[in-house]
């Protein structure tokens, strides 16, 4: 089907199954409005080597957006951008610690995430993290 896209649910009763990665390194979380969020995703790896600028670190991004008429729900996406830092387990590591942060600081209590249907890898992973 062209078009089509999945609705993917997660909530806060799934926390207790997911094991939280804390040693990711974020390059800074900007609010470009009050109700996005976006975390940039850096490689380590590159971030470790002195000689490798911010730019050339980046990876891809994260991303919360929250509706002013249910700040307990958020929709969640990800985008990894550097083909070299997919199916690392990057893109999980930076969900999880997306949704760690949401539901710490921001009190969200449920995560939406809308997939293309032809999004292989991004579906696989969304369910492995427990939305349905």
């Amino acid at each position: 089907m062209t078009g089509c896209s999945h609705q993917n649910c997660w909530d806060k009763r799934h926390l207790k199954d997911l094991h939280w990665i804390r040693n990711m390194k974020c390059n800074r979380a900007e609010f470009q409005d009050e109700n996005k969020c976006t975390f940039i995703i850096v490689d380590k790896n590159k971030w470790l080597q002195p000689e490798m600028t911010e730019i050339e670190c980046m990876a891809g991004d994260v991303n919360l957006f929250v509706d002013d008429s249910q700040r307990d729900v958020a929709e969640i996406e990800i985008m990894i951008a550097e083909p070299s830092c997919r199916r690392c387990g990057l893109g999980r590591e930076a969900l999880l610690t997306m949704m760690n942060y949401g539901i710490t600081s921001l009190g969200v209590q449920k995560y939406v995430a809308k997939i293309g249907c032809g999004n292989e890898p991004s579906l696989t992973l969304f369910h492995k993290l427990g939305f349905y």
